[in-house]
């Protein structure tokens, strides 16, 4: 298992690049392979392993996990993007 940063994560196409810690290129990732979320976020460290794709002949990231977030903890059951959203509004504010 590897370590690295996300560098990249388009939400529409549901594809993305991590950036692996040791140094050597950036790997392609597909929702699909992601593990315990349906999302990443940029700045995310994740693990993850390489597999080789058959149709293009790249290697590419699959059984992604996040092991931290650049987005504050959410509270259990509710999204990450919420918490980030609600801790940038000002305190009257009750979410």
């Amino acid at each position: 298992m590897k370590t690295g940063k996300v560098t990249y994560w388009n939400r529409e196409r549901h594809y993305g690049f991590i950036r692996c810690d040791d140094g050597s290129a950036d790997h392609f990732v597909h929702g699909s392979a992601l593990r315990d979320t349906d999302t990443l976020y940029v700045g995310d460290t994740v693990l993850f392993e390489i597999a080789r794709d058959r149709q293009r002949h790249r290697e590419r990231a699959v059984n992604v996990t996040v092991q931290t977030s650049p987005l504050p903890a959410a509270p259990v059951g509710v999204a990450r993007v919420s918490a980030f959203v609600a801790s940038l509004a000002p305190k009257d504010v009750k979410f």
